[in-house]
């Protein structure tokens, strides 16, 4: 194993039957790219510090289009895809207490007809991006978090998401590197250290999304029924173990059946393993970061 960058996301599958629908990636929602939109109230307007998880699929990135993810408002955090500043432009932006706003923008890196995992920190002092548990960017705006009016939004009605949404999570704590790669494809207990929110889009049919850690539900506009369909995201219940990988020898993931045996290594790298216990969908690809 030679000159890896954060090689991520080496995912293994068994076949287990679930009982418990919120345990499989189950639904997600599909949005038309016109008017269709989520929002609802119960956010925490306390917080200083912030995660926000999603998992998207494009169905398109057209040039000169806005398309967002998910809103924490009064515009206090943001993640959208933005092509009027770039090509393939992912985006987080916050805005600090003193109204401004302070923006992290990653071009050519979003894809039409994938899932991808998006996640922006801010903990006060530091604004992070990533995708797929990649660190894409990093500043320091400073200034604090403005205060969110409790209300939240998941695509737009002015920027509405052209692609479908699933596993939304909310934090009032800056998630490290390491935690995002390590959970981003399991489900979690809800009793997580700073886990506000969590919506799951398993609902399946209806105009309410459920939050099932916060109660934070939200409500489905211009959207009906057959905007349910089906979720193909690598995640589920399982075990994920991480190790730094700085010279040769035998490495052994904890729970995940997996043990690597380095032969020849250059620097140091970090390599996450996630074992998933349910057949999987896709056919999930390690990343070499």
């Amino acid at each position: 194993m030679k000159n890896l960058n954060y090689l991520i996301a080496i995912l293994l599958m068994v076949v287990l039957h679930m009982s418990a629908i919120d345990t499989v990636p189950g639904k997600s929602l599909e949005f038309d790219g016109v008017n269709d939109y989520i929002s609802g109230s119960g956010i925490d307007t306390l917080m200083t510090a912030v995660t926000i998880e999603a998992w998207i699929y494009h169905n398109d990135l057209d040039p000169g289009e806005i398309q967002r993810y998910v809103t924490l408002d009064p515009e206090a955090a943001v993640l959208r895809y933005d092509g009027t500043s770039g090509t393939n432009q992912l985006h987080f932006y916050i805005k600090k207490t003193n109204g401004s706003f302070y923006d992290l923008r990653v071009n050519d890196i979003l894809t039409t007809g994938e899932w991808f995992h998006v996640a922006g920190t801010y903990d006060g002092t530091t604004m992070k991006l990533y995708l797929n548990g990649k660190l894409l960017k990093t500043a320091v705006p400073a200034g604090g978090l403005y205060s969110t009016d409790g209300n939240f939004r998941f695509s737009h009605s002015s920027e509405a998401l052209s692609g479908k949404i699933d596993e939304v999570r909310i934090w009032n704590v800056s998630r490290t590197t390491d935690e995002i790669r390590k959970n981003m494809h399991l489900t979690l207990s809800g009793t997580e250290t700073g886990l506000l929110n969590n919506w799951q889009f398993n609902e399946g049919s209806g105009t309410s999304l459920s939050d099932i850690v916060g109660g934070a539900d939200g409500t489905l506009y211009n959207m009906d029924d057959s905007d349910w369909v089906a979720s193909t995201i690598p995640f589920g219940t399982g075990t994920s173990d991480l190790k730094i990988i700085s010279s040769t020898g035998t490495y052994d993931f904890s729970g995940t059946g997996v043990s690597m045996n380095v032969t020849s290594k250059t620097g140091t790298d970090t390599l996450v393993v996630s074992r998933l216990s349910l057949s999987p969908n896709i056919l999930p690809v390690g990343t070499d970061v």
